[in-house]
């Protein structure tokens, strides 16, 4: 007979089956323990995913806006450049009006007969003449202003 019988074997038995089990148990914990895992990685992932759809949501809207907004910039340049435009424009008209009319005068002054007013120089001169002898200064200054008055008002009446 064998000295290891079932009767020396069999005390060990319920541990054997006791290991067995409890190494199977060990087994379908750490398992259980991975799809646990698993799962929470999986709401992980799908709070995530829910997190990027809505970041990507506002950045559509926001991307959205900005179109809008650039769209009104464009308008209003365009509205800015038309104005421009019609301001160069009116500038234009404005400059070719204002240089046909000073042509217009200067041509109407040239075509006026030259007045035939006393150099106040020469007037001046002549008054001292008439003075037989030197005047004063105040004299002098006296003629002088005499000379020039009349020589403006003839230009005046001249138009000039």
């Amino acid at each position: 007979m064998c000295l290891w019988g079932w009767n020396s074997v069999k005390p060990f038995v319920p541990m054997v089956l006791t290991v067995v089990l409890l190494t199977g148990c060990g087994a379908q914990a750490q398992q259980a323990n991975q799809v646990q895992v698993f799962e929470q990685r999986m709401k992980a992932l799908e709070q995530r995913q829910q997190e990027l759809e809505a970041q990507l949501e506002q950045t559509q809207k926001e991307r959205a806006e900005l179109a809008k907004r650039i769209e009104e910039l464009q308008a209003a340049q365009q509205a800015i450049q038309e104005r421009q435009a019609a301001f160069e424009q009116n500038v234009e008209k404005w400059a070719t009006d204002m240089t046909t009319a000073l042509e217009q005068t200067q041509k109407a002054v040239a075509q006026r007969p030259k007045p035939n007013c006393k150099d106040p120089g020469k007037a001046l001169a002549e008054a001292v003449e008439r003075l037989n002898g030197l005047p004063s200064p105040a004299m002098l200054q006296t003629l002088a202003d005499i000379a020039f008055r009349e020589y403006d008002a003839c230009m005046r009446a001249a138009g000039r």
